[in-house]
């Protein structure tokens, strides 16, 4: 009887420490697509291709995908790209460990993405907004398409390129211009 009774306190007391772990989470705020675009200094539409999970200068796991870019819409972005994303999955011996921040977005190789990104402290560029700078692209009967925020809805790529590219241009002419030129 006494070892269910601390077995009990036991179990509520780890479950109140996961919720108070749970209520400590961060709150993002929902960016515009004005804001998306004006704290951008590369967008482009790149396909995921590998993917590894390294230790950060401040000791936590970060992935760092490497992308394709088969469209760079505004900026100056390489033929290859890398893009460092918080938390991880990684084997040590016989187990699988991940270290997961919420709302990070996961890559799958092969997956296409238009991707707003913005120089990171190291090599490879961040997500602006954490997940809010990547949309996965996806195919229609009509061809590629993408979401993007303030929008009609699913716009077909070149749309949203249009789209991107005026605002690009509106950015500049106020002055919160991204830090690079555009990449026409």
């Amino acid at each position: 009887m006494l070892v269910k009774k601390h077995r009990a306190g036991l179990l509520a007391a780890g479950a109140l420490a996961v919720l108070a772990t749970s209520a400590s989470a961060t709150t993002l705020l929902q960016m515009s697509f004005e804001d998306l675009v004006a704290n951008s200094d590369v967008i482009i539409v790149g396909e995921a291709v590998s993917s590894r999970v390294e230790r950060s200068a401040s000791g936590g796991l970060v992935t760092i995908t490497t992308f394709n870019v088969e469209d760079s819409i505004a900026g100056e972005a390489p033929a290859t790209l890398e893009v460092e994303v918080s938390g991880g999955t990684f084997r040590s011996g016989k187990f699988l460990l991940r270290e997961a921040t919420p709302d990070a977005p996961v890559f799958a190789d092969g997956s296409e993405h238009m991707l707003f990104l913005k120089d990171g402290p190291s090599d490879a560029f961040d997500i602006v907004g954490v997940n809010q700078g990547a949309a996965p692209v996806f195919k229609t009967k009509d061809g590629s398409a993408v979401m993007l925020p303030g929008g009609p809805g699913p716009q077909a790529v070149g749309a949203a390129k249009a789209r991107i590219l005026k605002e690009w241009d509106a950015a500049l002419s106020r002055g919160a211009k991204p830090r690079r030129e555009t990449g026409e």
